[in-house]
């Protein structure tokens, strides 16, 4: 008996892509690729824009806070000596400069009492038209301490590029009923201020406005701070300061 071979079961033929298709699919897989560049690049760009407004934040931050502090402190129970013999507190300001007699606080220098002015200067190694807001400070060192040394002011530069930079204090009112004043200058040789607002442009673009009360407080425990008013220096970068 002999028995037929059992046909094999014939596959159907196997054939390869075309050269249309594979050009779809190389247009498919650029579109792809594209597309995952373009969120790459925006997602880089949002990081860079987030990141330099967390850094310009932080700066407001910290200028802000450096600037409150050291206002709040100010002293107005010490006094220094005019030519004419009048007496005068350290305090005074226009709507471009501010001095005063404060506190450093420590975790910003050296701490204890300094002398403060704060204004625009022209930016180092830049145009005359780029300007800097700068914070001059010395160490105050009473007039008849054994221990005395005339010290040059430093300088600390708290913003570049500012484009706008204005000052106002606030009057204390005569009455419970007056409403308090703003005004662009503080020149009375008794009594400080009860508020300094700042309002500060870097690069066209506003800071928001810092305000600081003052009131002569004493960080360690308080307390106001009573000294008797006395012959002291006068501010090193005023030679003969008007109250």
């Amino acid at each position: 008996m002999t028995f037929a071979p059992i046909p094999v079961m014939q596959r159907p033929g196997a054939r390869g892509f075309t050269l249309v298709e594979v050009i779809i699919a190389l247009a498919l897989i650029s579109l792809i690729m594209l597309g995952l560049v373009s969120a790459f690049a925006t997602l880089g760009k949002t990081a860079a824009r987030l990141d330099e407004h967390a850094g310009r934040s932080g700066r407001e931050w910290l200028v802000g806070e450096l600037l409150r502090a050291t206002l709040s402190s100010a002293i107005g129970q010490i006094k220094y000596t005019l030519p004419d013999q009048r007496q005068t507190i350290y305090f005074r300001g226009d709507t471009a400069t501010v001095q005063w007699l404060g506190s450093m606080p420590a975790r910003h220098g050296a701490g204890g009492l300094h002398l403060f002015m704060l204004g625009l200067e022209s930016c180092a190694g830049r145009s005359r038209s780029s300007m800097c807001l700068a914070l001059r400070y010395t160490p105050y060192v009473r007039e008849d301490s054994s221990a005395r040394v005339a010290a040059s002011p430093q300088t600390q530069v708290l913003a570049e590029n500012v484009s706008d930079f204005r000052i106002a204090y606030q009057s204390h009112p005569a009455r419970v009923d007056e409403q308090a004043v703003w005004r662009g200058d503080w020149t009375d040789a008794d009594k400080l201020p009860a508020r300094v607002r700042i309002e500060l442009a870097v690069g066209g673009a506003p800071w928001p406005p810092m305000a600081a009360p003052l009131g002569a407080i004493d960080a360690a425990g308080g307390k106001r701070v009573q000294f008797q008013a006395s012959a002291s220096p006068s501010p090193p970068w005023a030679d003969s300061p008007q109250p």
